[in-house]
């Protein structure tokens, strides 16, 4: 798992840091005090958890860039419900962050590193816990068939049946259902729409080829194709 930590005060960066590290030493963590290399870092990089200072450049009035950073993550499907925790000295930014950026948590300047570990923690038992336990259900002949969303390679229509091609080299079809209908039941980040006939799970992504719109999946000898109007979409959630 990533970490992301976008912080103008040095010491800070270095402090949380290395609490990250010490809470989980096999975390990846990247620090900058650069808004522009933040967004470049989260376009590369896939990452799991946020730390993010509101104010960023403290010599400009009414500055909050780390705020508008966080606006331009929730802009992108693979980071909508990302867990973000804003690092801040503001007195009162709970109302409007909690309401349109859905931010996890809140570490106030001067903080008690227990507190930050705390939230760190649980930030990154969320996520993972979100993507561990996310399920789909499916009714067949009368089954009910549960569907764990991390084993899901790629979903396609097929002649009015959906074909669910699972991790394990199985294949579930079931009746027609609409994609639409089927990813907003599972509210799995990682389902991503490439064709009107295909729905692909963007970690079992191996290559893409924009030329021909052909994407290549881990676990199948099938290549996909990108539908013309899909392409702009499946671009934008991986950053590309």
């Amino acid at each position: 798992m990533s970490v992301l930590i976008l912080e103008d005060n040095r010491q800070i960066l270095n402090v949380l840091e290395k609490l990250v590290l010490s809470v989980a030493e096999d975390e990846k963590v990247y620090v900058t005090d650069n808004v522009g290399e933040a967004y470049k870092i989260a376009m590369e990089i896939s990452i799991d958890v946020f730390m993010l200072d509101i104010i960023l450049y403290g010599d400009k009035k009414g500055d909050t860039s780390g705020m508008q950073y966080a606006q331009s993550m929730r802009k992108l499907e693979r980071y909508r419900f990302t867990p973000i925790i804003f690092i801040t000295s503001l007195e009162d930014p709970e109302m409007y962050a909690l309401r349109d950026l859905h931010a996890f948590g809140y570490i106030e300047k001067p903080f008690a590193l227990s507190q930050v570990e705390n939230l760190l923690r649980d930030a990154l038992h969320f996520k993972t816990q979100k993507e561990k336990d996310a399920m789909m259900f499916f009714r067949k002949d009368g089954i009910l068939y549960p569907v764990k969303c991390n084993r899901v390679i790629y979903m396609e229509l097929i002649k009015r049946k959906i074909c669910i091609h699972m991790k394990n080299g199985d294949v579930l079809s079931i009746p027609y259902k609409s994609f639409r209908e089927i990813m907003e039941e599972a509210n799995y980040e990682k389902f991503v729409q490439c064709s009107r006939n295909c729905v692909i799970n963007i970690d079992y992504i191996k290559n893409i080829d924009k030329t021909n719109r052909f994407i290549t999946l881990e676990g199948t000898k099938t290549a996909v194709e990108m539908g013309g109007t899909f392409i702009k979409k499946v671009v934008g959630v991986l950053g590309l």
